[in-house]
């Protein structure tokens, strides 16, 4: 709305360009608007019905019956974010649940700090909410996703020439090494913390991510170290 302000069933054609253009599940995401947002996803489920995409996000502070109205209609499936908060995220998975929208159409997201930003308090609470859930608390039981693009909101992460050696006594490097780093540390931390899926920006940071996953599974010989992983990416 801050910006071109495109109206829904405008939106949805990026939607069905990539459907057209891929074969892999889709994240179909809105501008963070509470306003918009419900508008805009229900556009496209209905573009993507059938597709099982994620609609991201249902919120507790928007219409979030209108999400899950749309998921369950079009047969897509649920992206519960909350704030950083184990009470807020078991609140609404608890309504979407008691909604009628299916356990398996639930995936949690309970908010990604920044590497320097409140990534430990972020994962203190993933680890919490892991827990919870492999004890058997149901209202926590379901898969996390970590959007570890967050990692872009550090200074660290985005400033380029920009800056002030003056003020922090030393050159921190090329931006297009440093950024993707930082990227990749908030990932890492996510998944040690217990991601199931980690919504990324950078394709570079992306690959060395894969390769991390590959190499904690086992899945994945030869590269014995992280400079390897990087260096090879």
């Amino acid at each position: 709305p801050k910006g071109a302000d495109t109206p829904p069933k405008e939106a949805t054609k990026s939607v069905e360009e990539v459907l057209e253009a891929v074969d892999v599940p889709l994240v179909i995401g809105g501008s963070g608007n509470p306003d918009k947002d419900p508008a805009v996803l229900e556009a496209a489920a209905e573009a993507a019905e059938g597709e099982r995409c994620l609609l991201a996000s249902a919120t507790l502070d928007l219409d979030w019956e209108r999400i899950a109205d749309a998921a369950m209609e079009y047969n897509h499936n649920v992206l519960a974010w909350t704030t950083i908060d184990i009470n807020l995220q078991k609140e609404l998975d608890r309504k979407l649940m008691n909604y009628g929208v299916d356990r398996d159409r639930i995936v949690m997201d309970p908010t990604t700090a920044a590497l320097g930003y409140g990534i430990e308090y972020s994962y203190s609470i993933m680890q919490r909410i892991r827990m919870a859930g492999l004890e058997g608390d149901e209202e926590l039981d379901f898969p996390i996703s970590n959007g570890v693009t967050n990692a872009w909101g550090a200074r660290e992460a985005w400033m380029g020439s920009e800056v002030p050696k003056e003020k922090y006594g030393e050159d921190w490097g090329p931006r297009e090494f440093r950024g993707p780093l930082w990227e990749v540390f908030v990932g890492l931390s996510m998944m040690l913390s217990g991601s199931d899926l980690l919504m990324g920006l950078n394709p570079r940071a992306i690959k060395v991510c894969n390769k991390m996953v590959n190499r904690l599974s086992r899945e994945v010989e030869g590269l014995s170290n992280f400079q390897d992983w990087v260096t090879a990416y």
